[in-house]
Formats: C-alpha cells, structure tokens, sequence
C-alpha cells in the first residue's frame, strides 16, 4: 500500500521537489546565517524564512508562468504549487518510513543481534522517559 500511494504522488511530487528544492536549501542557508550558532533560535529563524520564501516562489512561478501562457495558467499554477508542495512532504516521508522500514527488515533476517540490541536500546529510552514523566509529575504543582 506504501508503495501504491508513492507512485500515485510520483507526478505532483517531481513538480513539487523541482520548484520547491532551491526555496527549500536557501531557508537551511539563511537560518543557518542570521541564527549564528544560537541553535535555539534556529528552527525559529526557519520557520519565519520559509513564511518568506515559499509563497515568494510560487509568486515568482505564477509570474512567470502568466506571461508565459496567460492568467489562467498563473492561477493553476497559484492552486497547485502548494498541493505539489504538499505532495514531495508526503512522498518524501512516506519513502523515509518506506526506507527505514527495508532497513529494520534487513538487520532483522541479517544481522539478529543489532536488531535485538537497538530492541533493548529503545526499551530503555522509553523507560526513562516515563520515569522522568513520572518525576516531572511529583514535582509539579496540583
């Protein structure tokens, strides 16, 4: 079904990834410069630049695609580029889970005891983060 829905979303995903990639590496850029080491601030910093960035690449698109073929074609171009956006996000993900799904797969049948340390590994984590929840909860006040 993974694999289904990947290709159903090929089509709007390649529209998607070639309009939006240099929008994409110049918001790493740009946050990467003003936020200066501060990493608290960089997913701010982010967040703000692509509010910036992605609607002036579809503004800049849909300009370029009205004197190319007229308003009509601006306004397509206006609705679609944010659903094709929307489309690489999902592909994109839904590939990752699709990767990491292969690759849990293969340290299961090749390489069992990997598979059973990063098992007892995640056990513990979880853990922890419970027992912290836990305290978090003593500690706070009713």
């Amino acid at each position: 079904a993974a694999l289904a829905w990947l290709l159903v979303l090929l089509p709007a995903t390649l529209v998607g990834v070639v309009t939006h990639y240099p929008a994409y590496r110049a918001v790493g850029f740009v946050a990467t410069g003003l936020a200066r080491g501060a990493d608290d601030a960089l997913a701010s910093i982010k967040v703000l630049a692509a509010m910036l960035l992605f609607p002036l690449t579809w503004a800049g698109t849909a300009v370029a695609m009205w004197r190319w073929r007229g308003v009509e074609a601006a306004l397509w171009t206006v609705v679609s580029l944010p659903l094709a956006a929307y489309a690489a996000l999902a592909f994109v993900e839904r590939l990752d889970r699709l990767i990491g799904g292969a690759r849990a797969l293969g340290l299961f049948l090749f390489k069992r005891w990997a598979f059973l340390r990063l098992l007892a590994e995640r056990k513990s984590i979880r853990e922890d983060i419970l027992a912290l929840g836990r305290e978090i909860e003593d500690v706070s006040p009713a």
